[in-house]
């Protein structure tokens, strides 16, 4: 975060560490005040960010580059996880 900062200091970048269902929780107690909320949130719980989505709380966005997997393009995988069922 703080090379982006560097190379672009007109942008606040502020993190914040939370439960998967409190990212949700304070996004919405946002919306419903009106306020400013997250421009991009990071979420494990896609079926939280799904459900945000498909809600009408997402704008939509179509990426130039190929992307890992997306939701209606309202959602999107920026990571793989490994997964070992035994």
């Amino acid at each position: 975060m703080d090379a982006f900062e560097k190379a672009n200091p007109d942008i606040t970048v502020e993190h914040h560490s939370m439960r998967a269902a409190d990212v949700r929780g304070k996004y919405l107690l946002e919306d419903a005040a009106g306020g400013q909320s997250a421009d991009i949130r990071i979420n494990s719980a896609m079926d939280l960010q799904r459900k945000l989505a498909n809600d009408g709380h997402a704008r939509m966005f179509r990426p130039t580059t190929a992307n890992m997997g997306s939701w209606n393009n309202r959602a999107f995988a920026v990571a793989v996880e490994p997964i070992v069922i035994g």
